[in-house]
């Protein structure tokens, strides 16, 4: 299935040199505007995708990005794009973020294959201050839950395959 994105949105990245986020391609033939700078898109069995922009006046602006696939919910929020901004800074975030994303999304393909965790959801929330992580049971029984990065990393590593080239660089955050 090949990758198709709105123009406006090849636009954002293609502009300010950004990195892109993981995109699923049965997400990103369906992204619709959900509001002036966000875009969401459906798909199933019980996919859904949102990103883009929100914020208001000069400096409050954040890219937001939330995934939800199979054995994964990823949420990141991150500033990019006030006027007073390292735009450097920002974007090298962003990238280290969509890393972080890459690594949780291929370990949920993969179906975390660590004894217990099967068929469970990985749940992320990333943000310029927090990496809150929790591993939930199919039947909503929190298996695991992290309060940083390491943590996070702890139970990716602990799954196979893993990519530690890529988890290295997180490290070095």
């Amino acid at each position: 299935m090949t990758m198709t994105l709105p123009v406006e949105v090849l636009l954002w990245f293609e502009e300010g040199g950004l990195p892109l986020p993981p995109l699923p391609a049965d997400l990103t033939g369906g992204l619709e505007p959900v509001d002036d700078f966000l875009y969401a898109s459906e798909a199933p069995p019980g996919k859904t995708l949102l990103m883009g922009f929100v914020g208001r006046g000069l400096q409050s602006w954040r890219f937001e990005y939330r995934l939800r696939v199979p054995g994964l919910a990823f949420a990141l929020s991150l500033p990019y794009g006030g006027a007073f901004s390292d735009r450097e800074a920002e974007k090298e975030s962003l990238g280290h973020g969509f890393t972080l994303a890459r690594l949780c999304l291929k370990a949920a393909e993969k179906g975390l294959a660590r004894p217990g965790l099967e068929n469970g959801l990985l749940e992320v929330i990333y943000d310029e201050d927090v990496c809150s992580s929790s591993y939930l049971a199919p039947g909503g029984e929190i298996l695991f839950e992290g309060a940083d990065l390491d943590a996070l990393l702890d139970i990716l590593e602990s799954s196979r395959p893993f990519d530690a080239e890529n988890a290295d660089i997180m490290l070095r955050v």
